[in-house]
């Protein structure tokens, strides 16, 4: 229970300064915004104890530290400032939480929110990264715009007690609420559909379409060497066009080879060992590609419990439902 009190502080402090900057007059604003400030830190020195302090509440911490120091120089320009545009200078400091980590190599500030729905062994991955890329620069767009919005009363002329509310905090929130969750949720499966990471239920097969899979009568793959050799007879030279890419299986667990598929002039062989450059690799035990490629296993669940790992250009990984799917009668 303490633990929820001090995560909402930062939030409630914040946001209840941002509305005393628009009502109250500069002399209590110094003092309250020095209160707050000084309450907000200490529940972020607890949380971050606990592991518990995310980029949010910062980024509150940072807006009440700048507002609180603004106001207090006293009834000039600073507290004027402040007090026109509260909402600016908030959505100002989450985009530093956004825009300065990344530039200082720290990382993206979704990783914080990510790491606690997704285990330790993905973080590492090229989409883990990716996803939490693209999500950044999103919600570094909703923050730029919340800005933007808390400006448009007093460029406009709209102050009042209609205006102010609606555009420090209605539209801001609808953007986050409306857009930003909705997107942060359903972005990283749409991303890893399209990297062929397909959920359970919404395609005929999960990660490997029908590469394993017997066409015209031929037998199934009993091994995962045997599925591997087996995906040339399923390709689709139809898809392929101009894709010259090669894909590199390195086995593991029950069965431990590396062999790899290589695609050129509308052709696909199978080689043992190694390739001198794959376009894509893909790190898995054998019976988990196995039962992926058979559909007996989620390939989503599998990929982001860690169960398999693939490096190098994954846009590549994209293409294997078109590209070994089978062959027609």
């Amino acid at each position: 229970m303490l633990m929820r009190l001090l995560s909402a502080a930062p939030f409630v402090g914040g946001t209840f300064y941002m509305v005393l900057l628009r009502l109250a007059d500069w002399p209590l604003l110094g003092a309250v915004g020095a209160v707050i400030f000084a309450a907000v830190g200490l529940a972020l020195l607890i949380l971050r104890r606990e592991r518990l302090a995310s980029p949010i509440h910062w980024g509150f911490f940072i807006f009440t530290g700048v507002a609180a120091g603004l106001v207090w120089t006293g009834p000039g320009w600073g507290a004027a400032l402040v007090a026109g545009y509260p909402a600016v200078f908030l959505y100002g400091s989450l985009l530093l939480i956004a825009v300065v980590p990344p530039f200082l190599g720290r990382g993206y500030f979704t990783y914080y929110f990510a790491k606690k729905t997704q285990p330790e062994a993905v973080w590492a991955t090229d989409v883990f990264v990716t996803i939490n890329r693209h999500l950044n620069w999103f919600w570094a767009v909703l923050f730029v715009l919340g800005g933007l919005s808390g400006l448009v009363p007093g460029l406009f002329g709209l102050q009042g007690p209609v205006w102010e509310p609606i555009f420090d905090g209605a539209l801001p929130l609808a953007l986050i609420l409306g857009l930003g969750a909705p997107v942060t949720k359903w972005y990283p499966e749409y991303y890893q559909r399209r990297l062929g990471v397909v959920p359970t239920g919404q395609a005929e097969s999960t990660s490997v379409p029908a590469e394993g899979r017997p066409t015209g009568g031929a037998p199934a793959a009993k091994t995962c060497r045997e599925l591997i050799e087996m995906m040339p007879r399923g390709f689709n030279a139809q898809a392929v066009g101009d894709l010259a890419a090669v894909y590199q299986f390195d086995i593991t667990g029950d069965e431990e080879f590396t062999a790899h598929l290589a695609i050129a002039d509308g052709k696909c062989d199978f080689h043992d060992g190694p390739a001198e450059n794959p376009g894509v690799t893909v790190k898995s035990p054998a019976d988990v590609w196995l039962a992926v490629s058979r559909g007996e296993k989620d390939g989503q669940t599998a990929f982001m419990a860690g169960e398999y790992t693939v490096t190098g250009d994954v846009t590549l990984l994209m293409k294997l439902n078109s590209l070994f799917s089978p062959a027609p009668a």
